[in-house]
């Protein structure tokens, strides 16, 4: 799976390449890559043990153009549109075939912790509310995380906890950092796209256990 996502980042990486200036990486961007691809390939290989081997083909696709936003955002503090239609596609997919053993309205009779109609309520929450609080690639990467949590049967609680665990995970580090004033506020910007996705998988992990 490590083999795949690789694949995935480094098309994206060529394909800016070819249609805009290159990505500005250097020896220890490879490094870290090539690090966040084995820790997602191994994460992979845990959440689908006994899994057809489709939907471990699935997430690693979706998780190469998550680790590839990640990138972009932490380099550009931007992400090329056409980075999310392989993950977007994954999801999708993953999500109308029910490649995850889950059943995707099995949620012990409470209304808002059905995963579909959970989706629903969270991408619109994120284009009507939330999306106005941070970038329009932020918005997308909870959309897109939100299609895939759903097809592994997590419903609208989840998917909340998945944006207050990214929040969970910046706050702290950008204290550390001294990057937060005395309003709450960062002084300086800060790409957010690396917090939801370690929260992505950190969320899926979770279920997984549980």
């Amino acid at each position: 799976m490590t083999g795949v996502i690789l694949v995935v980042v480094g098309a994206g990486i060529l394909a800016i390449r070819r249609w805009d200036d290159p990505l500005p990486l250097n020896s220890r961007s490879y490094v870290y890559i090539l690090a966040a691809s084995l820790l997602e390939g191994n994460i992979i290989i845990l959440l689908t043990e006994g899994e057809p081997g489709y939907s471990r083909l699935l997430l690693a696709v979706m998780g190469g153009s998550l680790l590839l936003a990640a990138v972009t955002d932490r380099l550009l503090c931007q992400v090329h549109n056409f980075i999310w239609w392989p993950a977007l596609a994954a999801a999708s997919v993953m999500l109308l075939c029910g490649c995850s053993p889950h059943c995707l309205w099995e949620a012990g009779g409470e209304f808002l912790r059905w995963p579909l109609l959970g989706l629903a309520v969270f991408v619109t929450g994120q284009f009507c509310l939330f999306g106005r609080t941070y970038g329009k690639a932020d918005c997308y990467a909870f959309c897109i995380c939100g299609i895939a949590e759903a097809a592994r049967g997590i419903g609208l609680t989840g998917m909340l906890l998945h944006m207050i665990f990214a929040y969970g995970i910046l706050f702290p580090v950008q204290m550390l950092h001294r990057n937060v004033d005395r309003r709450g506020r960062f002084i300086r910007p800060v790409p957010f796209l690396p917090y939801i996705v370690i929260a992505f998988w950190g969320v899926l992990l979770a279920q997984n256990a549980g």
